[in-house]
């Protein structure tokens, strides 16, 4: 207080609150805690039923030559972040290791639990059996807990989209959207789905592959996210406003004098 008090006022205003901004936004990475693809062939009771590829080294979008469509669910463990911290943006990454064609890849925010069993379709983004637990096109969690609407239950409106070419290389989304879903899933934990993947599903042999969790190039989510302030800096963030109003109505009091 005696700091405060030695200041002149406008300097003491700005050192106050100044301490605000102390906690800077500091640069998160986060891996996939469960990944998987879940796979639509036409024909209810066969692939659709059982068919996932929890444990398989990619991920795929799109439509193969057989016609079989194909959709990627991916979630991310955020229980470091406390609740209150604020996301400034989010990018997820993943790395294209096979494709067809050129076209938009949206991201959707998940709305129901999802699980990633022991299926495994290899290296080739082909579907493996589906154990239990695992996420299929018509389970949430197979063989039991079924989605609302087959094919996943998903907000509508896309939280990000990117066009992805033919080259093997990374590619990025990155949106205000993504950034919503994040802290959405920040403040409230059991909210927290994840999110799918879903291109161009209007023609056949288009898919694309991405590494996957289990493979050596895995997804990465990037965030810029400002903590929660530490219980010493509010306290000395009310402390100096408590001051600065005292000043204030000293010199209210002496002027009026």
């Amino acid at each position: 207080m005696v700091l405060f008090r030695s200041l002149p006022l406008p300097v003491a205003i700005l050192v106050c609150f100044g301490s605000m901004h102390v906690q800077a936004a500091e640069t998160r990475v986060f891996m996939p805690v469960a990944d998987t693809v879940i796979y639509f062939d036409g024909e209810a009771g066969t692939l659709t039923s059982g068919a996932s590829n929890a444990r398989g080294v990619s991920l795929s979008v799109g439509v193969d030559a057989g016609g079989t469509v194909r959709r990627s669910l991916l979630r991310f463990d955020l229980s470091s972040i406390l609740p209150g911290s604020v996301v400034h943006s989010a990018e997820l990454q993943l790395f294209e290791t096979r494709s067809r064609a050129n076209y938009d890849v949206a991201l959707h925010r998940v709305l129901t639990g999802w699980g990633e069993g022991s299926s495994n379709g290899g290296s080739a983004g082909a579907s493996g059996i589906a154990s239990a637990g695992d996420a299929t096109w018509l389970r949430a969690m197979f063989p039991g807990t079924a989605w609302s609407t087959a094919g996943g239950d998903f907000v509508q409106e896309d939280s990000a989209t990117t066009l992805v070419g033919f080259a093997p290389a990374p590619y990025s989304w990155s949106s205000a959207g993504m950034a919503s879903d994040v802290q959405s899933w920040i403040n409230v934990p059991a909210g927290n789905h994840g999110w799918i993947m879903i291109g161009d599903e209007t023609v056949d042999t288009n898919a694309k592959l991405f590494g996957s969790r289990e493979s050596s190039a895995m997804p990465t989510l990037t965030l810029q996210v400002s903590p929660v302030p530490e219980p010493s800096m509010v306290a000395t963030l009310l402390a100096g406003m408590g001051l600065i109003g005292w000043r204030l109505r000293g010199r209210s009091s002496t002027n009026r004098g």
